[in-house]
């Protein structure tokens, strides 16, 4: 009768103490997956801030760009206009687009990863276009038209497309890098997705063969409880037997002594 309950005991604790395990593993691989994907999503998030360092000064070269080509064109229809009121409104457009371009070139000047070699060349082609450019509106103010427009059309020309191919160069450039940055990102989180899922899958088979094990470990001690418990009942059956047979001997010597 009291092989029993400790018998339940042992199975009980057991398997406790494997269920417990099992809820701890399950946890852990939650808890890992939770992690992975935060991991993810700041590798995502960190990627997107690099791409955005370098949109941010493409996009500003883009607006230099844009702000040259308007000067340039105002500057060609100064020198096909005859109205002195119409020269002089382009005139002063050309003067506040002049400055435009001026805080857009020292905005871009402070971008980080900023080429000095370029931003010379830059200011240096720019220059000697402006130079080009107001030789031919002096002329053109004096109602020089044709030679006002062949200055333009020549060296102010050239001068225009050495500035633009400055730009498109320097737009190249960051969106090469740009494009690297992406492909970099992409990659950083096709790696942090294997990996997670990597080490997922690997406590997960931990702990299923954890779980197979600990079962088998219960089965084996039930086992060795039961035939415990069976062996102790025999013996207990046979000592009973014994010592009924001893009672009985004792019985029948006493029987003997007083006959």
């Amino acid at each position: 009768m009291m092989v029993m309950p400790w018998r339940n005991r042992v199975s009980l604790g057991v398997r406790a103490k494997v269920s417990l395990w099992a809820v701890i593993s399950m946890a852990w691989v939650i808890g890992l997956g939770g992690v992975g994907l935060l991991f993810i999503d700041r590798v995502a998030q960190v990627s997107l801030s690099l791409v955005d360092t370098r949109a941010v000064p493409m996009i500003g070269v883009g607006q230099i760009g844009g702000t040259a080509w308007e000067i340039q064109q105002r500057a060609m229809l100064h020198a096909g206009l005859n109205k002195l009121e119409e020269m002089k409104k382009l005139d002063r457009e050309m003067e506040s687009l002049s400055s435009r371009l001026n805080e857009q070139v020292e905005a871009y000047s402070k971008t980080p990863d900023i080429s000095q070699a370029w931003l010379e060349s830059f200011r240096k082609g720019w220059k000697g276009f402006q130079a080009e450019a107001e030789r031919a509106l002096q002329l053109s103010r004096s109602y020089a038209k044709e030679e006002a427009m062949r200055i333009l059309f020549v060296e102010g020309n050239q001068a225009f497309e050495g500035v633009l191919g400055l730009i498109k160069q320097e737009e190249d450039r960051h969106w090469q890098q740009m494009t690297q940055l992406r492909h970099q990102a992409e990659e950083t989180q096709m790696e942090a997705i294997r990996w997670t899922l990597g080490i997922a899958l690997l406590f997960g088979l931990v702990v299923v063969v954890g779980w197979w094990y600990a079962r088998a470990v219960s089965h084996s001690l039930s086992l060795v409880a039961n035939n415990l418990a069976t062996s102790v009942a025999q013996m207990t059956a046979t000592i009973g037997i014994q010592e009924r047979i001893t009672a009985q001997q004792a019985a029948a010597v006493q029987e003997t002594n007083t006959t």
